[in-house]
């Protein structure tokens, strides 16, 4: 019998937590975000936080597939 996989439930954190949570299960690194998009990681790092906006971080979020209402 197969382990069953840890299941995320992503409403019990802050948004902030829930998308580093779904970044790291997902793979997907803020380096990498920030090479593909030419700026620095703490611009990533910024955003995620929810300390500034930009429609172009979340476009490449979008892309990469994180859920919209972890963008919000």
């Amino acid at each position: 019998m197969a382990p069953k996989l840890m299941e995320l439930d992503l409403d019990k954190v802050d948004r902030n937590t829930a998308l580093q949570c779904w970044m790291v299960y997902h793979g997907i690194e803020k380096k990498k975000i920030a090479q593909d998009l030419n700026i620095t990681p703490s611009m990533v790092s910024r955003f995620i936080s929810g300390k500034s906006k930009s429609n172009t971080l979340r476009r490449a979020f979008l892309n990469k597939g994180v859920p919209e209402e972890l963008l919000v």
